[in-house]
């Protein structure tokens, strides 16, 4: 979700439901300083950060999830998929009961 203009309101996006398997999200609209994760979760749990695809990064990371919302921001380099079919994208782990959407800052 991108936000265009400055003192506004944009309607926030329900996000993705995450899962075991993996989901990818799309990561390439703006700069990393920009770009911030929204999660939603109903229950605890932990998100893995998937390394990137042709990334510098070849170690996944895992983030402790509370219930509620919570943000977290990440570095492109690392885990952006830099090719391939999920290239631009984020893959991310967890329990269908997160779900997460990106912001970007305008």
């Amino acid at each position: 979700m991108r936000l265009y203009k400055r003192n506004e309101i944009t309607e926030a996006v329900a996000g993705t439901a995450l899962s075991s398997a993996g989901v990818s999200i799309n990561f390439q609209e703006g700069a990393d300083e920009k770009s911030a994760f929204i999660v939603n979760a109903t229950a605890t749990d932990t998100i893995t950060v998937c390394a990137g695809v042709g990334s510098i990064n070849e170690t996944d990371i895992t983030l402790s999830v509370p219930v509620g919302t919570s943000v977290f921001t990440l570095d492109s380099a690392f885990f952006m998929n830099a090719t391939g079919a999920n290239k631009g994208k984020v893959t991310l782990k967890g329990a269908n009961t997160t779900k997460v959407a990106v912001v970007v800052l305008p």
